[in-house]
Order: structure tokens, then C-alpha cells, then sequence
């Protein structure tokens, strides 16, 4: 579980609260150029009346002699000069409040570096995966969302302190903000009612509520919060599978994976290097934040693509990682080898789930090949007619669909 939070400090940030919202309306006058305006138009104003109220009638009788006295009144000079410092001090806030705003648009890039580093890229991608496939564990979300809550818990001390304008925030992190509080919120909420702490990530409660009123005033929305859809992508794009080409390097790893993936039917170190040196190409890796989780192997053999072998680790299946492989390989045997008649694949039996993937993808079932895997059990023949896939570029190409992990010829399939 996370950290117990410093709780003189959070007591010290409700009661600033109590004084927040006339800080806000100084805060937003200060800043508002037409006020500044109105208040060099105003003191202008009553200078003059000052300056000229026992003289009006003399400016009506004649505009030299009204000159010559206005010229010779200390009255005059003394309005002017109060003219001119206020003119004076107004440009220079002009020009410490630009400073500001640079100043806190640096610190803000640093932070969306940070947010952007290897280290809470990982953490994000760890996220991800439990809050798509075990979002109520709480003590998991904890372990993995610790750095992220901090993370815009500091954001938000910066935007209640008034280090950072509020438009800005938005503009940059209105997002990622939205969307975070709407996943994390019931970890936090639930965390308060089991610690009795109101006060646990208070600052990216108040983060979320000023800039989910500004989003909802700008674009004239009543609701910012996303459908599960919605969320479901946005998890996805945090997960960030990256598909690559296999190295020699990473036969470790894949064994690793197809060990956990597979019994008596796991190939060996040999027959991948086999795959591997018929087809580099078609062997590709997915990664997570430079972690390998899964493979997929495709040759040709004749007139025919074959899916020879692919797993994904038992840990990131159902992440739509199975899928994604499976549309690269399709994609690659069809720009490759443009002459191909089939797309072909073994399944078991039993397997529904890769099934039903399969013929989602457009294979169909052609042939049952008994005692086909090494403890005698069926497989389906599933085969497609090859034709150019959709995606030129199947690596970047958003993954639809859940994982199902794919049996290999004559391997077993690894529970569902």
C-alpha cells in the first residue's frame, strides 16, 4: 500500500482552502488586462477633476489663457506625474506577469518530461494492465499507481499555491488529469474510508474538480467524464504495446514465455532459431516498456503463409496483444509474399476462444487433423484467402478485440 501522507501539511492545505476562492477572484482580476485598464481610466479621471474643478470655468472663456495657468498649476504637474507612475508600474507588471508565465510553462515541460521518462512509462504501462484487467484490486492499483497519484498531486499543490495558471494546466495536462482522476478515484476514496483520511491525495482532488469546471466552461460541456469505451482506449495507449523485429537477444525471454504458455508442445531453442533464420521478418516481439511479453512467428511455405508459432505471457493476455500479433502477421505475409493463395493455422479443438478470434480475423475451419498435437488431442486446419491485409503499417495500427492465446503446431493450449 502507498505511503502515509505528511498530515500536518494536508491540514495546512484545508485550511488555505478557506481563503481560496477570494484568491481566485484576486487572482483572476490581477490578471485580467481590461481591470487594469479600467483602474488607469478611473484614477486618470479623478485627477483631472481634481486638477481642473476651480478652473472649468476658465476653459470655457478661453483655451490659452486655461493653458498658461494649467502649465504654471502644481496641481497639474503632480496629476501627471501620478499618471505616469501608474502607467509606469502597469507596464511593469505586464512584463512580471509575461516572466511568470514562462517561468511556469518551463516548470511544466519538466514535468511533462517526467511524465514522459522510461521509469513512469513503466509505471504507466503497469497501471494500465491491472486497471484493465483487475480494477478493484485496490492493493495492486496501489502498488502501481503510487508514483502517478503523486505524481499529479503535485501538479495540483503547484495550481492551488498559484504557481502555475490554471489555462495553462489545462491546455497541457487536461487529458491525462480527467482521466486518471476518473480510474484512481474510487482506489483513493476507498483508501480514505479504510485510513480515515480525508486528506489522501486531496491536492489532485482539487486538481481534478477546478480544471473539470474550466473544461466544462470553455467547451460548454455538461459532462467530462468518458464512457468505458472511452476508458478502455485510453488504458490501451497507456499500456502501449510496441511490435518489433526478434533478436537473437530475446530467445531468452521467449523462452520464458513460451515455457509458461505451453507443455509437452513447447518448441525448443532450435526450432526457433529455425523460424528464424527461414523468415527474420515474419519473427516479431511485443513489448511493454522495453519488456518482451509475447512473439509471433510467420513463413511461407509454397504458396501458403503460415502462423507457425506465437504466445503472450499468461500475465498480459487479454490486452489485445494476441490480436495485434496476429494483425501483424497477416499484414506482413500480405505486403511480403503478394503472391500467396492462403493464410493457414492449427488450433485445438477445445479452444473456443482462439475460435472465435480466428474467424473474427476471416479464417474459417477447412479440416480436423486427429491426434495432430503430442497428447494426442485434435486440432482444426483454419485457413484464409490471402489478399493485401488493411494496415500498411501493422505496428502502429490500434489493437481491437480481446487476447486469446494462439496453440502452436503440435503444441498445447494454455488455459484460458
Amino acid at each position: 500500500m502507498p505511503s502515509e501522507k505528511a498530515g500536518e501539511g494536508y491540514r495546512q492545505a484545508k485550511d488555505d482552502r478557506k481563503g481560496g476562492r477570494m484568491r481566485e477572484v484576486l487572482s483572476w482580476l490581477l490578471f485580467w488586462p481590461t481591470f487594469w485598464v479600467g483602474v488607469v481610466a478611473l484614477g486618470a479621471i479623478c485627477v483631472l477633476c481634481l486638477t481642473f474643478e476651480q478652473r472649468a470655468a476658465r476653459w470655457v472663456r478661453g483655451a490659452p489663457e486655461f493653458s498658461q495657468t494649467l502649465v504654471h498649476s502644481a496641481n497639474f504637474w503632480v496629476g501627471l506625474g501620478a499618471l505616469g507612475t501608474i502607467f509606469t508600474l502597469f507596464f511593469i507588471y505586464q512584463q512580471i506577469a509575461g516572466a511568470r508565465n514562462v517561468s511556469a510553462y518551463q516548470f511544466l515541460r519538466e514535468l511533462d518530461d517526467r511524465f514522459r521518462s522510461p521509469e513512469m512509462r513503466r509505471r504507466r504501462s503497469g497501471l494500465a494492465k491491472v486497471l484493465l484487467t483487475n480494477p478493484e484490486n485496490y492493493e495492486l492499483v496501489g502498488q502501481h499507481g503510487e508514483e502517478i497519484c503523486g505524481y499529479f498531486e503535485d501538479l495540483g499543490l503547484l495550481l492551488r499555491k498559484g504557481i502555475a495558471p490554471k489555462y495553462l494546466i489545462w491546455s497541457m495536462f487536461d487529458y491525462r488529469i480527467l482521466r486518471y482522476w476518473q480510474l484512481l478515484s474510487p482506489y483513493i476514496r476507498n483508501y480514505r474510508v479504510q485510513k480515515q483520511d480525508r486528506t489522501y491525495y486531496n491536492d489532485f482532488e482539487y486538481l481534478w474538480k477546478r480544471i473539470a469546471r474550466f473544461e466544462k466552461n470553455i467547451l460548454r460541456r455538461n459532462n467530462v467524464d468518458a464512457d468505458r469505451s472511452d476508458l478502455d482506449q485510453f488504458l490501451h495507449n497507456e499500456l502501449r504495446v510496441d511490435l518489433r523485429r526478434f533478436r537473437l537477444s530475446d530467445l531468452g525471454r521467449v523462452m520464458e514465455i513460451e515455457r509458461s504458455s505451453f507443455d509437452v508442445d513447447a518448441y525448443s531453442e532450435d526450432q526457433f532459431q529455425e523460424l528464424y533464420n527461414k523468415d527474420p521478418g515474419g519473427f516479431r516481439v511485443a513489448e511493454i516498456a522495453n519488456f518482451v511479453v509475447g512473439y509471433i512467428a510467420a513463413t511461407v511455405l509454397g504458396e501458403v503463409g503460415e502462423i507457425d508459432s506465437m504466445a503472450v505471457h499468461p500475465d498480459y493476455r487479454r490486452l489485445r496483444i494476441g490480436r495485434r500479433l496476429m494483425e501483424f502477421a497477416l499484414s506482413y505475409l500480405g505486403v511480403q509474399y503478394p503472391g500467396l493463395k492462403l493464410y493457414r493455422l492449427q488450433v485445438r479443438t477445445n479452444n473456443l476462444g482462439a475460435i472465435r478470434l480466428y474467424e473474427q480475423l476471416g479464417f474459417r475451419t477447412t479440416d480436423t487433423l486427429k491426434g495432430y498435437y503430442r497428447d494426442h488431442a485434435d486440432a482444426f486446419e483454419m485457413e484464409m484467402l490471402a489478399g493485401r491485409p488493411a494496415s500498411a503499417e501493422p505496428e502502429r495500427q490500434a489493437p481491437k478485440g480481446d487476447l486469446l492465446p494462439l496453440p502452436e503446431q503440435p503444441k498445447s493450449t494454455p488455459p484460458l
